[in-house]
């Protein structure tokens, strides 16, 4: 959990913004309204946009009162930058009654085992304030957790004290068969863990402190847990906010498009197991907290061995190939723990979400979209340019040194203010404004929070750049009838260990600062097969998914190509967007129903969709990368990098020999990338 600064800077922020025409208002205040979005496929040729001179960084240090406000508004218009004011968010902090603490004393933990119905005993802490009246109920924060509910000897987190100072009790619990409770843990969020929760949240609505009122939230694989909460279908659970949760574990972060993740199959794995085995926590020195009872540590000794019978997550993981395969070590498959395949019991709950993902995240932000356009909650969303904690900012035209928006450093910043006024409204039933679905997103290279209640949004038209010759990309169609390009696959091309993959486990490279930093892509992208516009004549933004639908053949019968979507600018710098990727073997576009609602080519990724790759044969490869909202400026030029391996991420397929792709440009096998585009004038 991330908590922020005073909301009074917003309020200002836009006051002073206003005037100088940097905040977008339509009939709504917010909302834009655009002409309807048109189908996958749906194309106008592509007329040459554009962008504005190269930016430096900007590192944001306004005070907050108004006259400085003002004073930057006057330099922004002057200077034709726009972006340079986006500290001002004009979606947060417009709620204060929530916000008001209350004095009961210091949070105070009490640890303590509670025994499920089939007597596997569960570890939880429950804080309280110290000096609660006896005849005061309040409502409950309930967080199961994969990663501890805390280590020995550690007091309550600010982040436990902040919910205790206003009014809530927390109850952490450690899930069966990790930290110190007793059982076996098989895979993520399981049907056993849902039975665990449910009895849980029983359990908390009998307490003599609890008003009967529950609420969840975390990041990570907590986020997740709460959404498990919902799933209790029980009436005490009023509202949930899971941060950075993975919907589709498959496609959105483990095998995205069939491609085995390394990082996180390996990396987390070793992270969980030394967890469970209380071996250190992250590799340092604390162990996990025993129950207040257990003073000899008898119990959390007992409990610690009962995870033995835990399955290493790489011995099950590697196994798989297909989303539908159901290694020996789970007896399940991933779809059986997807998120997607519990729309039924979490539509019943009639739970309202207020979900949190940032662009540079593996998949996730995907992954929230589908789950916003699929299920019928009430759902509040809010994409940033963030990274898997939510904690920094990530936008690759800014300084990494850019403080997060909305703050996340202190309980009195506006992402904990958010989750304060929507869980206040649902708990205390005060209207602070979430009674609407909405997506607040932020748009990289701009700097600019918008709204909107559809997605993909209304208004883009989908453009078209092809592939052509000497490496150009263009918005004319291949005349030719032959062109081609071929390029031997570079096994040592990596995006770096502090990519949207690896912030998943926290980055894995301690030179930099932060856990998703790209560095400068210029030397590395001439190590692989790229095709660039001219420059463009107008800013363009492009928000949506792109697609990329390839002409190629290899020269083995598997392999994976991947597909990055770059910024260059007028001295040549390579900025990073977004990028996606396809196991070939997967490339079929399945004619089945999906699981949800997708806004890109389908590929089911089952065995039954398998198709075999035939060395020299022109395949068709078409996938969507993943969702973005970036300003392309005037000036810019658009770049499109074709890749077979990125080293430090993904498995290398295949795991020999040294492969080429040939890409077919041609009027019989054209290849391109379609862009959900706004354009600037």
């Amino acid at each position: 959990m991330l908590f922020l600064v005073s909301h009074s800077w917003t309020l200002v922020g836009r006051a002073a913004a206003e005037p100088c025409g940097l905040v977008d208002q339509g009939d709504s205040g917010r909302v834009v309204s655009r002409r309807p979005f048109p189908t996958w496929g749906v194309q106008d040729p592509f007329r040459r946009l554009g962008a504005h001179p190269a930016r430096r960084p900007v590192r944001r240090t306004m005070k907050r009162h108004a006259a400085t406000l003002v004073s930057l508004c006057a330099y922004a218009v002057g200077t034709g930058r726009a972006g340079f004011i986006h500290a001002q968010d004009t979606s947060f902090g417009q709620c204060k009654a929530a916000r008001t603490t209350v004095r009961w004393g210091a949070a105070k933990i009490r640890s303590l085992y509670v025994p499920l119905q089939d007597r596997t005993r569960i570890a939880l802490n429950v804080i309280l304030p110290s000096q609660l009246p006896a005849a005061t109920r309040i409502p409950a924060v309930f967080i199961p957790t994969r990663y501890w509910r805390s280590p020995e000897g550690q007091p309550p987190t600010w982040q436990e004290e902040s919910w205790v100072n206003h009014g809530y009790a927390v109850v952490v619990m450690d899930l069966r068969g990790t930290g110190a409770s007793f059982g076996t843990w098989v895979y993520p969020w399981s049907d056993q863990e849902i039975r665990d929760i449910a009895e849980i949240v029983d359990w908390i609505t009998k307490q003599p402190w609890s008003s009967g009122k529950i609420v969840s939230t975390g990041v990570s694989y907590l986020a997740n847990t709460s959404e498990l909460v919902a799933l209790s279908n029980n009436p005490a659970v009023k509202a949930i906010a899971p941060r950075s949760s993975d919907f589709d574990m498959f496609d959105d972060l483990v095998f995205p498009n069939g491609v085995p993740n390394l990082s996180v199959i390996r990396d987390w794995g070793d992270i969980i197991y030394n967890l469970d085995h209380n071996i250190g926590r992250y590799g340092g020195t604390l162990k996990v907290r025993p129950v207040d009872a257990d003073r000899d540590k008898k119990s959390l000794a007992a409990a610690i061995r009962s995870h033995e019978s835990n399955p290493r997550l790489a011995d099950a993981a590697l196994k798989v190939v297909f989303r539908d395969d159901r290694p020996p070590e789970w007896k399940a498959s991933f779809d059986d723990f997807g998120s997607f395949g519990r729309q039924a019991a979490m539509e019943r709950s009639k739970v309202p979400i207020y979900a949190w993902a940032g662009w540079q995240d593996a998949g996730v932000v995907y992954g929230q979209l589908k789950r916003y356009t699929t299920f019928s909650n009430l759902q509040r969303l809010v994409i940033g340019p963030w990274n898997h904690g939510i904690n920094q900012h990530t936008d690759p035209f800014l300084s990494q040194s850019t403080p997060v928006v909305p703050d996340t450093l202190t309980q009195y910043g506006d992402q904990y203010g958010e989750m304060l006024c929507f869980f206040d409204q649902f708990v205390n039933g005060n209207d602070n404004g979430f009674g609407q679905r909405l997506v607040t997103y932020y748009t990289l290279n701009e700097g600019k929070w918008k709204t909107t209640k559809e997605w993909p949004v209304p208004g883009a038209v989908r453009t078209r750049w092809y592939l052509g010759a000497e490496h150009r990309l263009s918005s004319t169609p291949p005349a030719g009838r032959s062109g081609s390009d071929r390029y031997v696959v570079d096994f040592e091309h990596t995006t770096g260990k502090q990519n949207r993959w690896w912030t998943q486990i926290g980055g894995g490279d301690p030179k930099y600062r932060g856990d998703v930093f790209y560095l400068d892509r210029t030397e590395l992208t001439r190590r692989l097969l790229t095709y660039t516009s001219e420059p463009l004549r107008h800013d363009i933004e492009v928000t949506g998914h792109p697609i990329v639908r390839l002409h190629a053949s290899v020269t083995t019968n598997d392999g994976a190509i991947y597909v990055y979507l770059e910024d260059v600018d007028s001295a040549g710098r390579v900025t990073y967007l977004t990028e996606g990727q396809m196991r070939l073997i997967h490339r079929k576009m399945s004619t089945d129903p999906p699981p949800y609602t997708v806004q890109v080519p389908y590929h089911s990724l089952k065995r039954k969709d398998s198709l075999g790759v035939v060395p020299g044969q022109t395949m068709e490869i078409t996938f969507g990368l993943l969702p973005t909202s970036v300003l392309l400026r005037r000036g810019h030029r658009i770049r499109i990098a074709i890749a077979g391996a990125d080293s430090e991420t993904f498995s290398r397929l295949p795991a020999t020999g040294s492969p080429a792709i040939t890409v077919e440009r041609n009027a019989r096998y054209p290849s391109y990338i379609e862009l959900p585009v706004f354009e600037r004038r």
